[in-house]
């Protein structure tokens, strides 16, 4: 849940804002210390970011990928190999 368990998910955020609030949280996960390497792809499997030298993908929906990155999620939703990347904390 998102906001104070309202009922409302990440899912429910509007395609466009999703979008822009995506691309701020990989911009910070760009420039932040402690950033494991990785590969962030769409459901699809086109590159959406890449951390440090790409190391194992992780794919999945982008409402999906915004709650794993802002930490929203556990990343269940996601397809990786074996266990996801720890992040750091954003914000």
């Amino acid at each position: 849940m998102v906001d104070l368990d309202l009922g409302h998910e990440i899912a429910d955020i509007p395609p466009g804002v999703r979008d822009i609030v995506l691309d701020d949280v990989l911009g910070y996960y760009a420039q932040a210390d402690g950033v494991p390497a990785f590969t962030l792809r769409d459901a699809d499997g086109a590159p959406v970011a890449r951390f440090g030298d790409g190391g194992p993908d992780v794919s999945g929906e982008p409402s999906d990928l915004l709650a794993w990155l802002s930490g929203r999620s556990d990343g269940t939703a996601l397809t990786g190999p074996g266990e996801l990347p720890t992040l750091p904390p954003w914000i």
